[in-house]
């Protein structure tokens, strides 16, 4: 089943270790029959992985809204895994070709705002969860 917001009836999110999150990322979206399922890595710092699970819900929003099929996100992430450079790999989204690029660069605007507003450093959060992967 593609994104589709129509069908959607519930939206999980749900932390958990960071081996359970698809292509070696540190969150994930994916829609499991009529529930879409968020999924953040549960991180000592709960308010991080609030950040994380808060940038895949608003990506999943709008790439659903955007008609981005997750298949063509899932495509493109597990292409830039296998055949990436290692910077590429810590942000498939930022790439120019990501056919989520607009959503994920917005997801991640909102992400900084709702860090300032958490008194968390930005930039000390992305050096954090940058070396998880």
């Amino acid at each position: 089943m593609e994104n589709n917001l129509e069908n959607i009836n519930s939206i999980l999110i749900d932390f958990v270790p960071l081996h359970k999150i698809r292509n070696n990322g540190i969150g994930d979206f994916f829609v499991q029959l009529d529930r879409g399922i968020v999924r953040a890595a549960k991180l000592p710092d709960i308010r991080y992985s609030i950040l994380i699970a808060l940038h895949e819900l608003l990506e999943f929003i709008l790439t659903s809204n955007a008609n981005i099929k997750e298949s063509d996100i899932d495509k493109f992430d597990a292409e830039v895994e296998l055949n990436g450079s290692e910077s590429d790999k810590i942000d498939p989204g930022r790439l120019p070709n990501a056919p989520y690029k607009r959503q994920h660069l917005f997801s991640e605007n909102i992400e900084r705002l709702v860090a300032l507003e958490m008194n968390i450093d930005f930039e000390e959060y992305n050096r954090i969860i940058d070396n998880l992967t």
